[in-house]
């Protein structure tokens, strides 16, 4: 025999939403999908089971998990690390977690390759940086270090790195006119190997603008 939590008084379909509240025994019981409700034949006058009841919160935290991943995957592209990040500091279990990136792959929300790529074109043309800044930045995003490797060797025909060492040298040495060309040098070296130049490169750029 099922222990009852009572007789369904009421389901209402809140405005301006796709969920209802469920009333049992006249007070409020639950908020859910209309699918869920739907799904489980939820119906006025119905008893809710200790099963039943079971099942529809186990579900309806299943459909709020997806909710707010997925609400967090399309704000902008994400990486599986960081849906990891996020989820487990909202308090979601490691398998409601885990749960949670397989549907986002499902959908096809999450692909770090996909990521690193995209990552790895913008960032290097929009901050003028190279390979070494690129695998801090993504590893700062949980890119695995396999990912972050085999994407900077498929792209690497496709950046050029001196230019790129160039342009940023060229930016910052505008700010750097009012230094002594010892501190210049200094100040300019320094920024290129933090935007991840090789020393090549760095040399190249010191050689071609002649200094010292």
């Amino acid at each position: 025999m099922h222990t009852s939590h009572g007789i369904i008084t009421a389901i209402m379909v809140q405005k301006r939403t796709s969920r209802c509240s469920i009333f049992v025994n006249g007070e409020f019981y639950l908020g859910c999908s209309i699918d869920i409700a739907t799904a489980h034949g939820l119906r006025k006058g119905m008893n809710l089971t200790e099963e039943l009841a079971q099942k529809l919160h186990a579900d309806n935290r299943r459909y709020d998990i997806k909710q707010k991943a997925l609400n967090y995957a399309t704000y902008k592209p994400r990486t599986v690390g960081q849906v990891r990040q996020a989820m487990h500091k909202k308090g979601y279990t490691p398998e409601e977690i885990e749960y949670c990136i397989a549907f986002l792959h499902e959908l096809d929300y999450l692909d770090d390759t996909r990521y690193a790529q995209t990552f790895i074109r913008e960032y290097s043309q929009r901050k003028k940086a190279a390979n070494n800044r690129l695998r801090i930045e993504l590893t700062k995003r949980f890119i695995p270090k396999t990912i972050i490797e085999k994407v900077l060797q498929e792209l690497a025909p496709t950046i050029n790195t001196t230019e790129l060492c160039k342009q940023a040298a060229e930016k910052k040495l505008r700010a750097l006119q009012s230094r002594t060309p010892e501190k210049r040098k200094t100040a300019l070296m320094g920024f290129l190997q933090r935007q991840g130049f090789s020393w090549h490169d760095i040399k190249q750029v010191l050689q071609e603008y002649e200094i010292q």
